[in-house]
């Protein structure tokens, strides 16, 4: 599901920055100047979260918004497309389905009984 996504301008980023209080969302530590920090969606855009200001909070670049990413938001997209998948239908069955099978073939003649006719080889030496 690829989702188109905004362009934050600075001024709407700064907007955010100040409603948080300048906090990190994730660890609630204090972004000091110069630090880098992102915009994170509280409510993951795959998970249905909206695009908007208000789910979208800052986090601290690296340790912060990358763990959570890693940790919390794939793992819990991955459970709603599993869940997702069950719902309609659209999982591959737990086992073959079996099928009818051939019809049982009558037994052999000659394959377990041995042969009792003698060759005569075709030349005297």
């Amino acid at each position: 599901m690829a989702v188109a996504r905004k362009r934050w301008s600075a001024k709407a980023r700064l907007r955010i920055f100040l409603a948080h209080d300048g906090r990190c969302h994730v660890c609630s530590g204090r972004i000091t100047a110069g630090e880098a920090w992102d915009l994170d969606h509280v409510i993951p855009l795959a998970l249905y979260g909206d695009d908007e200001e208000h789910n979208l909070a800052p986090a601290h670049k690296k340790g912060c918004h990358a763990g959570k990413t890693a940790k919390a938001d794939v793992p819990a997209i991955a459970k709603a497309k599993r869940r997702e998948i069950a719902h309609v239908g659209a999982s591959a069955p737990k086992r073959p389905i079996q099928s009818r099978g051939f019809a049982k073939a009558a037994p052999q003649r000659r394959a377990s009984t041995p042969l009792t006719k003698q060759c005569n080889p075709p030349f005297n030496r």
